[in-house]
């Protein structure tokens, strides 16, 4: 299991390994032919910065090149958002599902996605026997990403705020800097992301500030020297 990449080109083939798919050894096993099959039968989509991928427009997505936010509801109040994972690339995400607790889809910065619709699905199912065992673990695995999101807004929204700065900071389209990682990010989308209030929002970053956490830099740059999720 220690070879993650696949040779290739630069783009679809070469893409890392979802860690899910590595734990499964099945999926694992399989996961080169499985990746050929989603070529084959999905279709590359580009995204500007801020547009969103419509989830009715597709069954899986991969993440190829850029980043990918996942916006779910916050607990307990429908009216506010709350980030539920940061898709990188070679990650999966699955639409259509029951009870799919992913709302938005949409890209951090000019990212590249390869899509299928469901008549793609049916087609790449078809073709690769692994495919419900695929969609069952992406399924769980999107549902962890909304347990870990319940659970950090539960917390302060300090606390709420940071972990979204260790998101963002984990994330391979942040830079490493003498500084900490910089991150392409205002302070109104990453209050949104975190789904805090402005007022309480403002006396979080102010705190993180003098704490030495995080810079701003203009409007939308910032470097963090917090610790990052992995």
């Amino acid at each position: 299991m220690g070879i993650q990449n696949f040779a290739g080109s630069g783009g679809l083939t070469d893409v890392p390994v979802p860690a899910w798919v590595e734990s499964d050894h099945l999926l694992f096993a399989c996961w080169g032919r499985c990746l050929i099959k989603l070529i084959k039968h999905g279709k590359i989509k580009t995204l500007k910065r801020g547009e969103q991928l419509e989830l009715n427009d597709f069954r899986v997505a991969m993440v190829v090149d850029g980043g990918v936010y996942a916006i779910g509801k916050a607990p307990h109040d429908p009216k506010r958002r709350i980030l539920m994972h940061f898709y990188k690339r070679g990650e999966l995400v699955l639409s259509g599902a029951d009870n799919d607790p992913i709302e938005i889809l949409e890209a951090h910065c000019r990212s590249t996605c390869l899509t299928l619709n469901q008549a793609q699905f049916d087609a790449f199912a078809g073709d690769f026997e692994l495919a419900e065992r695929l969609c069952s673990e992406l399924r769980s695995e999107q549902a962890s990403h909304l347990y870990q999101a319940i659970q950090s807004y539960a917390g302060r929204d300090i606390d709420r705020i940071k972990t979204t700065l260790q998101l963002l900071a984990s994330h391979p389209t942040s830079i490493t800097t003498k500084v900490g990682r910089e991150i392409e990010a205002s302070k109104g989308q990453i209050r949104d992301l975190a789904g805090v209030q402005k007022r309480s929002a403002t006396r979080a970053f102010k705190m993180l500030e003098d704490q030495g956490v995080v810079a701003f830099s203009g409007y939308k740059r910032l470097f963090f020297s917090g610790d990052q999720c992995g």
